[in-house]
C-alpha cells in the first residue's frame, strides 16, 4: 500500500506521522510506502551553519558541506527506520540540499533515488515509479517565502535557511518533460512539492513561482488520476481538479482516489 502525507520539517511536523504509527501504519511493513510531498527536513541542521549563525558570517563557506548529524536528527532517522513502512520523500525548499546532494544516486522501482537508509529513500526530481502497480510522476523543489528578501537578509540566509537550487533548473525540467513523454503525458500519480499555478488557493496567500507555473505547464499536459502536493501548510481537496493539498492531516491511501467521482464542489 501506498500513503502520501504533507510537510514534516524534520520534527516540526510529524505529529500526524506519530498518530498513524499508532493507527493505520501499525499495520503497516516495509513493502508499504508512505511518501512525504517535500518538506521533509530530515537533512537540514549542519553544526557549522548553526555555528555561523551564533558567531561569524565567514565560517559557513567552509563548512556548509559537513554532513554531521544534529543529535535529533538522528533521534528522528531511528524513529523512521523503526518505524513499519519505508518512508519516501521528494525534495522541498526547506532542505540542506548541501548535505542531499552527498548521497550516491542508485535505481529503485524504475528510477533514480537517494537512499539515506534503507527505510529513508529521496525520489528525485523529474523520475517516473513503478510503486505497487502504478506510476509515480515526482517533481520536487518550490520557491521559499522566507529568505529575507524583504528585510535584505538574504544573502546571509542563503546556506542556513534557504538554498538556490531549491528551484528545479531548465536541465531538470527538460528531463522531467522526456521521461513524461516516453510515457505519453500518462502516470497514475503526481507528487511534487509546490502547487501549480492553475489551482485557486484564495485566502491563503498563493503566489505563482516559476516552479509552479512550469508545474501548471505540466498539469495541463498530462493524464493522471491524482496530484498530491504540500508546501501551502493547508489541507484542501480540489476534487474536480483530481488534487490535494495536504499538510496536518494523517497519511491518506492513494487507492482511495484512484476512482473518486466528481460529485461536486467542496470548496
Amino acid at each position: 500500500m501506498v500513503f502520501v502525507c504533507g510537510d514534516t520539517h524534520c520534527t516540526h511536523d510529524i505529529e500526524k506521522l506519530k498518530k498513524f504509527k499508532e493507527g493505520k501504519g501499525a499495520q503497516l511493513t516495509k513493502n508499504d510506502y508512505v511518501i512525504v510531498c517535500g518538506d521533509f527536513g530530515l537533512l537540514f541542521d549542519n553544526p557549522a551553519v548553526l555555528t555561523w549563525k551564533r558567531e561569524v558570517g565567514q565560517f559557513i563557506s567552509s563548512c556548509s558541506k559537513d554532513n554531521s548529524w544534529s543529535e535529533r536528527e538522528l533521534n528522528l532517522l531511528k524513529w523512521y527506520d523503526n518505524a513499519p513502512w519505508t518512508t519516501l520523500w521528494v525534495d522541498g525548499n526547506h532542505e540542506n540540499f548541501d548535505r542531499i546532494e552527498l548521497y550516491p544516486i542508485s535505481e529503485w522501482h524504475g528510477g533514480r533515488v537517494q537512499k539515506i537508509s534503507d527505510s529513508v529513500i529521496h525520489l528525485m526530481r523529474g523520475e517516473i515509479y513503478d510503486i505497487d502497480g502504478h506510476s509515480y510522476f515526482c517533481m520536487g523543489g518550490a520557491q521559499s517565502t522566507d529568505r529575507g528578501t524583504i528585510t535584505g537578509t538574504e544573502w546571509k540566509d542563503e546556506g542556513t535557511i534557504w538554498w538556490p537550487r531549491e528551484i528545479p533548473t531548465d536541465v531538470e525540467w527538460e528531463y522531467a518533460n522526456r521521461n513524461l513523454a516516453q510515457r505519453d503525458y500518462k502516470v497514475d500519480f503526481v507528487i511534487t512539492h509546490d502547487v501549480p499555478s492553475g489551482i485557486d488557493i484564495g485566502a491563503f496567500g498563493y503566489r505563482s513561482s516559476k516552479v509552479s507555473e512550469e508545474l501548471e505547464t505540466i498539469r495541463t499536459v498530462t493524464d493522471f488520476k491524482w496530484w498530491f502536493c504540500g508546501h501551502m501548510h493547508i489541507d484542501r481537496d480540489y476534487f474536480w481538479k483530481h488534487l490535494s493539498v495536504l499538510y496536518n492531516r494523517e497519511p491518506v491511501n492513494v487507492e482511495e482516489y484512484i476512482d473518486w467521482e466528481v460529485d461536486n464542489e467542496l470548496v
